[in-house]
C-alpha cells in the first residue's frame, strides 16, 4: 500500500468521547481501534500509549511518517501532533492516561528504569531526529503486555463503571507501565543513532534530570550548563532541537506544571508553593502564570476539588 506523505488536520478527535467516559475519579481510557483512518491531532491534557496488536498501518507524528506492525509500543505525550493510515487490518489497543494520573503515581514512576527514556526521551527523539524510538514486543514480552492488557480492556468497556472498575483499571495500567517501561529498559531494537544525535540525547536526558528534581529559582541556563559540562550554546541548541524552547522557558514551564499541580491537588498555602516551585514569591508567581497559562493561582484553587 502507498501511504500519504501528509495528512489533513483532524479538528473533531473523537477523543469528546472518551472524556464523557471518565466518571468520577477514573483517570484511564483503554479502546481498541480496528482498521482507522485519523488525520492529525493532538491532546492537551493526556497520554496515549498505542500497542499495535496486529495488522500494518502508517503512524504519523509531528510531520514524519513511520511504518508500524503488530508488537510496536510507543507513546504519544501532550501536544505531539499525530493520525494514522491503516493498510486495511491495522488494530491498536490505545491506552488514553490524564496527565494527573502520571502525576499523582510520579513517586512510582520516576523510580522505574526506562519509563523516563520512554515517556519523554523516545517521543522527542522521533520528533527531532526522525528515529522511530518504538519498543517492538515480541514472543513472552509481547505475550505478557497483552496478558495485563487483556483483563483490564475487558473491564473499562463495562457501561456503569464502579469504584472496584476504576480501581481495577488504575491497577491494571500501572502494572502495564511497569512491565513496559521494564522492557525498555532490557533495550529494544531502535535504530541505531549517529554518534552526534546520541550526545545531544544524552546531555537531553541528564537535563530534564537536573530539571526534575530540581526546579529552585537558582536554577538557569547557566547553572545547567556548568551541570552538564557543556557550553551554554550547546545546551541552548540541544534543546531547541528537542524542544523548540529555551532552557529558561522549559524550566519556567516545568515550575509552572509543579506549583499547578500543588495548587490542585494540596492545601499547600500559595506563598510556600510560589517559593518551592523556584519563584521569588506569590507575586512573581502569578504575573508568570498569567502569562504562560493565562490564569491565576488563586483561580487554580477556587476550582480544586479541596476547595469544594
Amino acid at each position: 500500500m502507498i501511504y500519504p506523505d501528509k495528512l489533513p488536520i483532524y479538528r473533531n478527535a473523537p477523543w469528546e468521547e472518551i472524556e464523557k467516559r471518565w466518571p468520577g475519579k477514573l483517570m484511564v481510557s483503554h479502546l481498541i481501534f480496528n482498521d482507522y483512518n485519523i488525520g492529525m491531532h493532538a491532546h492537551d491534557n493526556y497520554y496515549e500509549l498505542n500497542f499495535v496488536l496486529s495488522g500494518q498501518g502508517a503512524h504519523y507524528y509531528e510531520g514524519k511518517r513511520y511504518i508500524v506492525g503488530k508488537g510496536d509500543f510507543f507513546v504519544i505525550p501532550p501536544g505531539f501532533r499525530h493520525g494514522y493510515v491503516s493498510s486495511g487490518d491495522l488494530c491498536v489497543y490505545h491506552i488514553i492516561i490524564l496527565e494527573d494520573f502520571i502525576k499523582d503515581n510520579e513517586r512510582f514512576f520516576t523510580d522505574l528504569p526506562g519509563f523516563f527514556n520512554l515517556f519523554n526521551i523516545k517521543p522527542q527523539m522521533r520528533k527531532a531526529f526522525g528515529l522511530s524510538g518504538f519498543l517492538h514486543l515480541s514472543g513472552e514480552n509481547f505475550d505478557s503486555v497483552y496478558r495485563i492488557i487483556e483483563d483490564t480492556a475487558m473491564v473499562s468497556i463495562v457501561p456503569d463503571i464502579s469504584v472496584n472498575d476504576i480501581l481495577f483499571i488504575h491497577a491494571g495500567t500501572l502494572a502495564l507501565i511497569a512491565r513496559i517501561t521494564q522492557i525498555c529498559s532490557d533495550g529494544s531494537p531502535d535504530s541505531p543513532a549517529p554518534a552526534r544525535n546520541r550526545a545531544y540525547e544524552e546531555v537531553f536526558t541528564k537535563a530534564l534530570e537536573i530539571i526534575e528534581s530540581d526546579c529552585s529559582e537558582k536554577l538557569d541556563a547557566c547553572s545547567l550548563a556548568e551541570a552538564l559540562c557543556v557550553s551554554k550554546s550547546t545546551l541552548y541548541r540541544v534543546f531547541g532541537m528537542f524542544t523548540s524552547q529555551t532552557p529558561k522557558e522549559y524550566i519556567v514551564r516545568k515550575r509552572l506544571e509543579k506549583a499547578k499541580h500543588l495548587i490542585e491537588t494540596t492545601e499547600e498555602s500559595i506563598s510556600g508553593i510560589a517559593v518551592d516551585c523556584g519563584f521569588f514569591d506569590t507575586s512573581h508567581m502569578t504575573h508568570i502564570m498569567m502569562k504562560y497559562m493565562k490564569t491565576t493561582p488563586g483561580k487554580l484553587r477556587k476550582r480544586s476539588p479541596h476547595m469544594q
